[in-house]
C-alpha cells in the first residue's frame, strides 16, 4: 500500500517531469518560431530549429510527429501569446485616450521591434500558402480590433473622442497602420525605433480621433 509520503513524493516527481517536458517544448517551438520569422516558414527544416534550440532532431520528433505539426504549433504558439498580451487587463483604470496609448505601448514593449516584425510579416506569409493556419491569425487581428474598437467606442460615447470618420473605418486605419509598418520594419524599410513607432502611432490616433483637452 502506498503511503502518504509516497505518493506526495510521486505527484512531486511527476510535477517536475511534466514542468521539465514543457519547458523542453516551449525552447523548440521559440525556436521555430524564429527560424520562420528568418527563413519563411517554406524554407525551415527540423535541423534548422535544432540547432536554434540546442536539442537534437530525435527529440523534437520524440514532442512533434512532423515538420508541418510543429511549425503549426508554433503560430499556435505565438498567436496565444500575442493574444495574452493583448488580453492582459491593465492595473488601474484607463480613461479612453489612455487605453490607446496602453495598447501603443504594448506594442512597442516587445523584447525585439526588428525579430516582432520579422516574424509578423512571416506569419502572414504562411498563411497565404497554408489556409489552415488562418484561424490563428484571424484570432489576434479580431483581439487587436476588439481593443481599439471598444477604446474608440468608449471615447465617442464619453465625449472624450470626435473622430474624424465612422468608427469602422478608423479601427480598420489604425490595424492597416500597425501592420504596415511592422512590414517595413521587418523588410528593413525603416529602422526598429521603438520611439520613431510610438511618436507616429500616437500622431495617427491624434489625428484620426481628435480626442478633447
Amino acid at each position: 500500500m502506498t503511503t502518504t509520503a509516497e505518493t506526495g513524493a510521486l505527484n512531486s516527481a511527476q510535477a517536475a517531469s511534466d514542468q521539465v517536458i514543457e519547458e523542453r517544448r516551449a525552447t523548440i517551438l521559440a525556436a521555430a518560431s524564429r527560424c520562420i520569422a528568418l527563413q519563411g516558414y517554406d524554407s525551415v527544416r527540423l535541423r534548422d530549429v535544432s540547432r536554434r534550440a540546442g536539442v537534437s532532431v530525435g527529440l523534437i520528433q520524440h514532442y512533434f510527429d512532423t515538420r508541418d505539426e510543429l511549425l503549426a504549433q508554433a503560430i499556435r504558439h505565438m498567436s496565444e501569446e500575442l493574444l495574452e498580451e493583448f488580453s492582459r487587463p491593465p492595473g488601474v483604470p484607463l480613461t479612453a485616450w489612455q487605453r490607446i496609448e496602453d495598447l501603443v505601448d504594448r506594442l512597442c514593449s516587445v523584447p525585439d521591434l526588428q525579430e516582432h516584425s520579422f516574424l509578423w510579416v512571416a506569419f502572414g506569409a504562411a498563411v497565404a500558402g497554408h489556409p489552415e493556419l488562418r484561424p490563428h491569425l484571424v484570432r489576434v487581428y479580431e483581439s487587436w480590433d476588439r481593443y481599439v474598437r471598444g477604446a474608440i467606442e468608449a471615447g465617442v460615447a464619453a465625449g472624450e473622442f470626435d473622430p474624424v470618420g465612422g468608427i469602422d473605418d478608423t479601427v480598420v486605419a489604425c490595424l492597416a497602420f500597425f501592420d504596415g509598418y511592422e512590414y517595413d520594419m521587418g523588410a528593413g524599410l525603416i529602422p526598429a525605433d521603438v520611439e520613431a513607432l510610438r511618436a507616429r502611432a500616437l500622431l495617427l490616433f491624434r489625428s484620426l480621433l481628435r480626442p478633447t483637452p
